[in-house]
């Protein structure tokens, strides 16, 4: 599995560290990995060329359904969390052109790195947009249950990025049952999750208790308990669901490790891995392998 830079954008890039010597400056300081990731987001931004050579970027209202509104970051975040991904499929799999679904696919933030994927959501703007922009992806509208509109054993790879995270456990149970039976078996399922590490950053951020609607004391207390009760679900107002356009459940969810070792690594799902904090140290990111 890859997430490539086009040679048109590498070329763009070339000439641009030939004109601008800040830019070159910045190559040399970053490395190419860095330079990668600039390039990608940064880049398209500030650069009319490089940005007539991707898709489209989603509109602000979209934007700040799904990611930070900010273009850059929006753009920063889709592509180092697409190779994050990709980095932990490439440790666990093998197959150099895996079909993947991103399960929760908002409007392309990380799809669009990944030409030839498959995604799926429940907010018909963002499954519109991403039918219109994404044209090197298969994006599909779903419902806020089970089942997906795809055959059995058809995915190598499925990845759900700030999903999990706000489910009730009902549902939870229903789409992992539901992702088990669309992938194929020695496939990999990788899912984050709110836990310790998010509580730990609520505690002390006021913008995140915004974010959250909770303050410190709240946020503790979920943290005294986390490992008794295992899993926590706090629905969302009206008004945020109404926004979210995503069904009447959902909220803010935080799932202990323990839980997810007990629930998860079962008959069906291997757990692989379990990363605290691992979706740049925010969310946890979940590794399961279907047996």
């Amino acid at each position: 599995m890859d997430v490539s830079t086009s040679h048109s954008m590498l070329d763009r890039f070339e000439q641009l560290s030939k004109t601008h010597p800040d830019i070159q400056v910045i190559s040399w300081i970053m490395g190419r990995e860095k330079s990668l990731e600039w390039l990608n987001s940064v880049g398209i931004c500030q650069d009319e060329i490089l940005k007539s050579l991707v898709p489209s970027i989603p509109p602000l209202e979209l934007r700040q359904i799904v990611a930070a509104a900010e273009p850059e970051i929006f753009l920063w975040t889709g592509y180092i969390d697409s190779q994050q991904i990709a980095k932990i499929y490439n440790q666990y799999c093998s197959l150099d052109n895996p079909k993947i679904l991103d399960f929760g696919c908002g409007c392309g933030r990380m799809t669009r790195y990944l030409p030839g994927a498959f995604g799926c959501d429940i907010n018909p703007d963002l499954v519109n947009w991403c039918q219109k922009n994404l044209h090197d992806v298969n994006t599909m509208l779903n419902r806020t249950k089970p089942p997906l509109p795809y055959e059995d054993k058809t995915f190598d790879i499925i990845y759900s990025l700030s999903i999990f995270s706000h489910l009730p456990e009902h549902l939870s149970v229903l789409w992992l049952q539901d992702l088990l039976r669309i992938l194929k078996p020695g496939g990999l399922l990788i899912l984050t999750t709110h836990g310790i590490a998010a509580l730990k950053i609520i505690r002390e951020s006021q913008i995140h208790q915004d974010l959250f609607q909770m303050n410190s004391d709240d946020a503790n207390s979920i943290l005294e308990t986390i490992e008794k009760e295992s899993f926590v679900f706090r629905a969302y107002p009206k008004n945020v669901l109404e926004i979210a356009n995503v069904g009447d459940e959902y909220g803010n969810t935080f799932i202990s490790a323990i839980y997810i070792k007990k629930m998860w690594d079962n008959d069906f799902f291997h757990l692989e891995s379990f990363l605290p904090g691992g979706l740049r140290n925010w969310q946890d990111i979940v590794v399961l392998k279907r047996i």
